[in-house]
């Protein structure tokens, strides 16, 4: 069962690290999505929303909720990654690395993380700076997760 949770954390980091972050399809015709700034992604963003293998919606544990990616104005970032079903017992992971816009003409993002390496992402923010979607994989391998702006 240990191996089993430590499994799901590690998932969890790469489904939070290694993303292609975009806007979200069902934003206010009024909240397009806006050119990447370094300003937009400050701050702690909360999973809300996790869509695997479909575009159906997953419903979130409770555990998962607490889940979160903070970019800091240093060019760290923080993935706090949570498991489980029972909100008594959740298992908690964390890691920290490095962030920096790579290319600016098509929003790329690059992350670094402590032990992981760099990935390269695209990322567009949404809904008045106050959503981020992150999606990667395609057919069964698809996850798209939705996190809202603290």
């Amino acid at each position: 069962m240990l191996k089993l949770k430590k499994f799901r954390i590690f998932l969890s980091y790469l489904l939070l690290c290694y993303p292609m972050i975009s806007c979200s399809g069902d934003d206010d015709s009024s909240s397009e999505p806006e050119s990447l700034t370094e300003t937009q992604l400050i701050g702690q963003w909360n999973l809300r929303e996790k869509n695997v293998g479909t575009d159906t919606e997953t419903t979130l544990e409770f555990c998962e909720l607490l889940s979160s990616l903070t970019f800091l104005e240093t060019n760290a970032i923080d993935v706090d990654s949570y498991v489980g079903d029972d909100a008594e017992d959740c298992d908690f992971a964390s890691i920290s690395g490095t962030w920096v816009i790579s290319n600016e003409d098509i929003n790329e993002l690059e992350i670094n993380l402590n032990g992981i390496g760099i990935t390269r992402v695209m990322a567009t923010v949404s809904n008045n700076g106050n959503r981020l979607v992150i999606e990667t994989g395609e057919g069964q391998d698809y996850v798209r997760e939705r996190y809202e702006k603290q």
